[in-house]
């Protein structure tokens, strides 16, 4: 599902690519980079909120990502 979430997101399709990253995360797929796909849909949609608790959910599991700290603090402002 991750995968075809980036498909959709990459097409600009951005409710489909939510859905299938969800979809993901409901199945029990943790990692960081689905988090950050996710929380990068919600950006574009403007749920700037959902964003930045979607990188910093990946931040927890991936504390020494330079490039999620820098997506989650450029929220914070």
């Amino acid at each position: 599902f991750s995968a075809t979430g980036r498909a959709f997101a990459m097409k600009g399709e951005l409710n489909s690519a939510s859905e299938n990253f969800k979809k993901a995360l409901s199945l029990g797929d943790s990692r960081p980079e689905t988090i950050v796909n996710l929380g990068l849909v919600n950006y574009r949609e403007g749920k700037l909120a959902d964003a930045l608790a979607m990188f910093e959910s990946a931040l927890e599991l991936d504390p020494t990502n330079e490039s999620l700290a820098g997506m989650a603090a450029a929220l914070k402002k």
